[in-house]
């Protein structure tokens, strides 16, 4: 077990032991002295639960405070982050270095405890989850001074949003950089649980490199700002919305942006359709075509949790590959053994089936077409005539609706298979019985061109991505 240091010679920024407590600190800098406090936050060296040792503050927000802490039991960093409402509380001196978070007024004091227990009722939400590699998931909570606290792993780092201030964006590995969180989040809203608070701001990147959350509060910051969260924390057998975590991809989807190109996009409000957005054409971004379109419509709001955008991005199941051994959870191996449940063997083999029928349709389609290249090039060996470009014009047409149906969704697919049928039974009605083979073929061909027309339309109003084909 790791000796308790001198903990006069902890560092109060970084909490880091430091040779000598009159010296700056050799790790983050930090010069020798008493820290001032302001008036919201405890001061340094305020002892929490019996065992926290409070350093300075590190963040400060509408809702809360997080303070650098050292856990005087294990010997550990941690950060503690306490439910404090600025604009709505205060701290009432209750005796000497001892203090009370108490609502300014009566009239929002009953505001005010159901704050604290919708932060209780999120924070144990989290806590069931285990540990994921893409948050900051609380390890414990306490009350105390009137408020609620919560211990979470040492936080390092810089927010997303300074980061890219600094730096200006332009990471060409943005979309591995974010797949750790984008799998942590979908392994989240899988159990029933959303974030809602997902910005720029809440999102750290650690001098590992990493991206990682930080925790949702669960609460608004009192009714008289408005709802911050995005639906209420649900149990076990909550009714989970796609409503509640639609805004968890969309977030994702505007901290890709921002990595690839260094500027936060439009708000939602602002974007209607995928064309709203402004293309990343030009912007040296390299992407494949299919991303980019999953990209934009993500920052439309197009997807309805972050499993979907996930599929859409990387064309597999999530996969949490950093859940962080050594805590004895059993609610963590359930969510494991249900998400391999669902995502791992019993979806897979449905999801062979579909393709392998998808992709039989596909390959007799596509010898179909080869078939009428050939007969067209026999026509034309023995004279030629009207008949050759019926069929090279057939073989046009069918060419292009068999790349247009292996691009579609399930619904387009399901059109062209039915319009096809149709457009095949009609030639050889006018074939068999009128006696015309040429005539039929020529209005099935001209039947195949007006569907390749309609989709291509239909996409250039409603979108790229209309009759994409995106995963469930």
């Amino acid at each position: 077990m790791t000796a308790l240091p001198d903990v006069e010679k902890l560092c109060m920024n970084c909490m880091s032991v430091k040779p000598n407590a009159a010296l700056a600190c050799p790790h983050c800098g930090c010069p020798a002295g008493v820290y001032a406090a302001s008036a919201d936050e405890l001061p340094p060296r305020t002892i929490l639960f019996g065992r926290y040792l409070l350093g300075s503050m590190t963040a400060e927000g509408n809702i809360g405070i997080l303070y650098a802490a050292y856990d005087l039991k294990h010997c550990r960093r941690v950060t503690i982050r306490e439910y404090f409402p600025k604009a709505h509380v205060k701290r009432e001196l209750v005796r000497p270095g001892v203090s009370r978070v108490v609502p300014i007024s009566e009239e929002i004091a009953a505001s005010f405890q159901s704050g604290l227990e919708q932060c209780v009722l999120k924070t144990r939400q989290l806590m069931r989850l285990g540990m994921l590699s893409g948050i900051f998931v609380p390890q414990k909570y306490f009350s105390e001074n009137g408020t609620i606290y919560a211990v979470l792993d040492f936080v390092q780092g810089v927010t997303l949003r300074r980061y890219v201030e600094n730096t200006g964006g332009f990471r060409t590995d943005a979309l591995e950089l974010l797949r750790p969180l984008a799998a942590s989040l979908a392994l989240m809203h899988g159990a029933g649980v959303v974030h809602g608070e997902l910005t720029s701001g809440q999102i750290i990147v650690t001098p590992e490199g990493l991206l990682k959350t930080l925790p949702p509060w669960g609460a608004a910051p009192l009714e008289s700002e408005g709802p911050a969260r995005l639906g209420k924390p649900s149990g076990k057998n909550a009714r989970f919305t796609h409503q509640a975590a639609a805004p968890d991809a969309r977030a994702l989807c505007a901290v890709l942006y921002a990595l690839l190109t260094g500027k936060e996009p439009a708000p939602l409000s602002s974007c209607e359709k995928p064309r709203d957005i402004p293309t990343l054409s030009g912007t040296g971004v390299s992407l494949s075509r299919q991303k980019k379109r999953a990209l934009r419509k993500g920052l439309c709001g197009g997807y309805k949790s972050v499993r979907e955008l996930y599929w859409a991005l990387y064309g597999t199941a999530p996969a949490e590959s950093g859940l962080v051994s050594g805590r004895d959870n059993n609610a963590t191996a359930s969510l494991e053994k249900a998400v391999k449940t669902i995502s791992g063997a019993s979806a897979g083999k449905r999801s062979v089936l579909k393709k392998r029928f998808g992709f039989a349709f596909l390959a007799g389609y596509a010898v179909f077409c080869l078939l009428l290249l050939g007969a067209a090039v026999f026509f034309m060996t023995q004279g030629g005539g009207l008949i050759v470009y019926v069929l090279l014009a057939a073989a046009v047409t069918d060419g292009l609706s068999l790349w247009t149906a292996f691009r579609s969704s399930r619904l387009g697919r399901a059109l062209h298979i039915a319009l096809a049928a149709g457009a095949a039974a009609l030639a050889g009605y006018i074939a068999f019985a009128h006696g015309s083979p040429v005539e039929g073929g020529m209005l099935a061909s001209f039947a195949l061109l007006l569907l390749n027309v309609a989709f291509v339309l239909v996409e250039a109003v409603y979108g790229e991505g209309t009759f994409k084909r995106t995963p469930h």
